[in-house]
């Protein structure tokens, strides 16, 4: 499924396209953070339950190890 994420200021809207949904939650907590107006939408523009959408991205991939990892 593909996502628009908006934020909306005093002075501009913005959006990113995304398909992935950590992705898109990452950037809606930065946006908030950034005391922005944020919401998400389907590609048909119908607003999207974020928190299904947070349910769904913790879902979706396991965690990456880090880069200095030693495997066994």
């Amino acid at each position: 499924m593909t996502w628009k994420i908006k934020a909306k200021s005093a002075k501009q809207t913005m959006e990113v396209i995304s398909d992935d949904p950590k992705y898109a939650i990452f950037k809606v907590d930065q946006w908030r953070k950034d005391g922005l107006e944020v919401w998400i939408e389907d590609i048909n523009g119908s607003k999207v339950d974020e928190t299904e959408l947070r349910k769904a991205a913790d879902q979706t991939y396991s965690p990456v190890p880090p880069l200095n990892h030693q495997f066994h």
